[in-house]
């Protein structure tokens, strides 16, 4: 199905047209990828929940960026050797703005006053899992005084037999 085109142009024409125009797209595209390493760093977080944050920041500001891996263990326990902090990366043309909204953010942090922020009613679910909580919380401090007491009597009655049999000889 041939389709008119402006200018007299039939659809033939109009292909190649376009066939030499992608080449030209692809040129605009940058043909080589940065490693993330090299990234300059916006930001260094004290841990990974802070720095997915700060990453939102600047997600939202339409700045991409990059979270090295925290190494961090399942228990929370530092796997790499040095310092703790989770850098954030972004592209080196964007590193003023974004150190610039994570300033900011920080800054509009500090100056909410949380005492006069209503949350509204806590959900019964979560009153239930608070109780529970701090019900697991006395259970777990009657039974580490338990254990120590245990120890304690059994450390006793050890320096007690010590103490017999050395007074025995």
């Amino acid at each position: 199905m041939n389709i008119p085109q402006q200018d007299g142009q039939d659809a033939s024409s109009s292909d190649a047209q376009s066939r030499q125009d992608v080449p030209q797209r692809r040129e605009q595209v940058p043909q080589h990828r940065m490693d993330a390493s090299t990234m300059p760093i916006a930001c260094e977080a004290r841990n990974e929940f802070e720095a997915q944050c700060v990453q939102s920041v600047l997600e939202d500001a339409g700045i991409q960026s990059v979270i090295d891996p925290s190494g961090v263990a399942v228990f929370g326990f530092p796997l790499r050797a040095g310092s703790t902090v989770v850098p954030v990366r972004v592209l080196p043309e964007d590193l003023s703005r974004a150190k610039q909204m994570i300033s900011e953010a920080r800054w509009v942090g500090k100056s909410v006053d949380w005492d006069d922020v209503d949350v509204g009613e806590m959900p019964p679910d979560v009153i239930r899992m608070l109780s529970r909580a701090r019900a697991d919380r006395v259970i777990g401090r009657v039974m580490m005084a338990v254990a120590w007491i245990a120890i304690a009597t059994v450390l006793v009655s050890i320096a007690i037999g010590l103490v017999r049999s050395i007074a025995g000889r």
